[in-house]
């Protein structure tokens, strides 16, 4: 494996190490979350994508399946995919081989991943709308102001 492989794999978990501190100190210092609140939020009143993930993801640190997937059902693959880089990202970098040396994402898989990604935001966006899921939404923002949608349940 070349020096540039290594350090991408040394990277990827770094990252995902990272992200899992931030996660695990949100849950022990709360403001911390008043202070990385999505700025998309604050200014549209619309959910990101990812809104609602690091409760989430806390929520699965603690073994609460039900409250995660309330929260945003997407820190679930989330985490699966963080397990699977950390643990071949690790493999590679002990054994200094790559496991998958052939595999590489082209442009339509990209398009395809950024498509998936815009699908599941849109249906982020419509859960926060139409279900009781008012964490999710600040009635303040932009969206709020120009359009009245009725409160939900």
């Amino acid at each position: 494996m070349t020096r540039d492989a290594m350090l991408i794999r040394l990277g990827l978990l770094l990252t995902v190490s990272v992200m899992v501190a931030q996660t695990l100190c949100m849950a022990r210092l709360p403001f911390l979350g008043a202070l990385t609140k999505g700025l998309f939020q604050r200014w549209t009143g619309l959910p990101c994508p990812l809104c609602g993930g690091t409760r989430a993801m806390n929520a699965l640190f603690h073994g609460d399946l039900t409250q995660a997937l309330y929260l945003n059902w997407l820190a679930l693959p989330v985490a699966v995919a963080g397990l699977l880089i950390v643990s071949v990202s690790g493999i590679e970098l002990v054994t200094r081989r790559a496991l998958f040396p052939g595999v590489k994402l082209g442009r339509r898989a990209w398009l395809s991943l950024a498509a998936v990604f815009m699908l599941l935001w849109g249906w982020q966006i419509y859960q926060a709308l139409h279900t009781p899921k008012p964490e999710l939404l600040n009635r303040a923002g932009l969206f709020f102001k120009f359009y009245k949608f009725p409160e939900t349940r």
